[in-house]
């Protein structure tokens, strides 16, 4: 419902709004009372390194054969496989290391 707008005698609309009718003030207040998203949280980036090992096929086997690791059985690659891989570099050891600040030597 928008607010209602009284004419001034030179017949030009003002911007006062009529109180009297409380729903006019509920329904421009009632916007404010709308809970806000709450903030999302920053994307977590990591380094890998990765191995891709490979054992050429020797004159038994046709083919090659590679190293790979199952998945833990929770995530969202769940119980697939992937090459054996570490983490080097998380944002998290970023966050840690502007907290620490490091000792001044005395001299």
């Amino acid at each position: 419902v928008a607010p209602k707008k009284k004419k001034n005698k030179n017949n030009k609309k003002s911007s006062h709004v009529n109180v009297n009718n409380g729903k006019d003030v509920a329904a421009i207040c009632g916007h404010a009372a709308f809970p806000t998203p709450p903030p999302k949280k920053a994307k977590r980036e990591e380094v890998l390194a990765v191995a891709a090992i490979v054992c050429t096929n020797d004159q038994k086997e046709k083919e090659d054969k590679w190293l790979m690791m199952k998945r833990p059985k929770q995530g969202l690659l769940a119980g697939q496989w992937e090459f054996p891989s570490v983490c080097v570099w998380t944002t998290a050891d970023a966050k840690n290391k502007k907290k620490i600040k490091p000792k001044k030597s005395a001299t």
